[in-house]
């Protein structure tokens, strides 16, 4: 593979569906401005992976979903800017990781600010690829009386978790629909290795199980993946790791040990051993010189 390529280049699609990626975009938009008008409240769509981008590169979500829009958080940005990044990027994957496992419901969070919101967290083949704020309101009896918020009570906060939820399984269908569309060319077979990989990754692919996936023997489910991506099914692998990993690395704040589980790594320590192996950088250098972009 060429050295400025990544492993998802080779699932890329051709410019015969950007059209449709384009139609699913401005569907996303409608379904958000609903969403809102439904709510009552302003929502934030952060994506946390690449998964969400276009074959060219643009994301499925729009700017204008990117940040918080309201009063509250912008004035709250301009006075204390990191504390504010800190909460939406530091916290968040903690936040949807508590030790019992992932989280797939709605719930409330109160930011450092004091505001409580609405966090819909999208899970995807044990991958946090995006979440949704959905707030800033008051839920809680004890709140600073000196935040000006709106106040919900139990009925109210029942009702915009209820609203959430359908939100949540609407967008995963949205991503699905959108690795389909970007599979399309590859007549099945790039999008059946990719949607395997990213199925078992966290309990580890095999050669044996993507064979059985595609109906083929093992010798020749080898020769196949080699055709289809010109790399072996380890190589192939080892690079959809690291591609994970330098995704979450670039777009987020979440701790590197967590990057490694998502990324199908249980040690830690492994983790950061094995990316620098394969990368020449510890994971906390690629993160300091992906010099990302992080909006809240």
């Amino acid at each position: 593979m060429h050295e400025s390529a990544t492993v998802w280049d080779m699932f890329a699609t051709s410019d015969a569906n950007l059209q449709a990626v384009l139609d699913l975009r401005a569907e996303v938009d409608e379904a958000l401005d609903a969403f809102e008008a439904a709510s009552g409240r302003q929502v934030c769509f952060r994506l946390l992976s690449n998964r969400w981008d276009g074959p060219d590169g643009t994301p499925i979500g729009s700017e204008r979903y990117e940040i918080h829009r309201s009063e509250f958080c912008s004035a709250w940005k301009e006075r204390d800017l990191p504390a504010c990044t800190r909460c939406d990027n530091n916290d968040l994957v903690p936040a949807c990781s508590p030790p019992a496992g992932r989280r797939f419901d709605p719930f409330f969070r109160t930011c450092h600010a004091g505001a409580d919101e609405v966090i819909v967290p999208l899970w995807s083949q044990n991958v946090l690829v995006a979440v949704v704020f959905v707030g800033q309101v008051i839920a809680r009896d004890d709140a600073d009386p000196a935040i000006d918020l709106p106040r919900l009570d139990a009925l109210e906060r029942r009702r915009l978790l209820g609203l959430s939820r359908p939100l949540r399984h609407y967008l995963l269908d949205v991503l699905d629909r959108l690795e389909r569309i970007k599979a399309q060319p590859g007549i099945g077979k790039r999008g059946v290795i990719e949607s395997y990989l990213r199925e078992h990754l966290a309990h580890g692919p095999t050669l044996a199980g993507l064979g059985a996936r595609l109906n083929l023997s093992v010798s020749r489910t080898s020769h196949v993946v080699r055709e289809v991506t010109g790399q072996s099914f380890h190589a192939l692998l080892e690079d959809y790791r690291i591609a994970i990993a330098k995704d979450l690395l670039s777009r987020t704040d979440t701790a590197i040990a967590a990057v490694g589980r998502q990324a199908g790594f249980l040690d830690a320590g492994y983790f950061s051993r094995y990316f620098k192996q394969k990368t020449g950088l510890s994971p906390q250098e690629f993160r300091r010189s992906a010099a990302r972009r992080v909006t809240v």
